[in-house]
């Protein structure tokens, strides 16, 4: 998400900001505190975007609605994936700066996951990164 920041032109010290201020977030904060670590970076990196602050209305909305807007995609009754919820909160973040901010970001929609193999849990069929033929040609 923060290299495509670079790409619309973000200054070098908001992403520096971005770094100083916010601390890794935990890996289960989805199953924790009911928020993937995904969206959180997500409202992060529209708050550093538009440089939003807890008393700028406006940019803070952005923020919040962009987290919402991810989190919102995300919402399903399959069980955890780090990777497919990283590849949705992009997706996301990309049609909502291109909707709400009027910035475009490039997006490579056609995405296989390679990592059925490695994940249990994985809903394989359910999942819009599975690809059958991916993970035949592994087995």
């Amino acid at each position: 998400m923060l290299s495509g920041m670079l790409v619309t032109g973000a200054r070098i010290e908001l992403l520096m900001r971005f770094y100083r201020e916010h601390p890794r977030y935990r890996e289960d904060g989805a199953g924790s505190y009911g928020v993937c670590g995904a969206v959180v970076g997500v409202g992060i990196a529209v708050s550093v975007l538009t440089d939003a602050t807890p008393l700028t209305g406006g940019q803070r909305s952005l923020a919040l609605g962009a987290t919402s807007f991810a989190l919102a995609r995300m919402l399903d009754s399959r069980p955890r994936c780090c990777n497919r919820a990283k590849r949705l909160a992009v997706s996301a973040t990309v049609d909502y700066l291109r909707e709400h901010v009027e910035i475009g970001l490039p997006c490579t929609r056609q995405i296989i996951c390679k990592y059925v193999p490695r994940n249990q849990e994985c809903p394989r069929t359910l999942c819009p990164y599975y690809d059958s033929d991916t993970e035949l040609s592994r087995t």
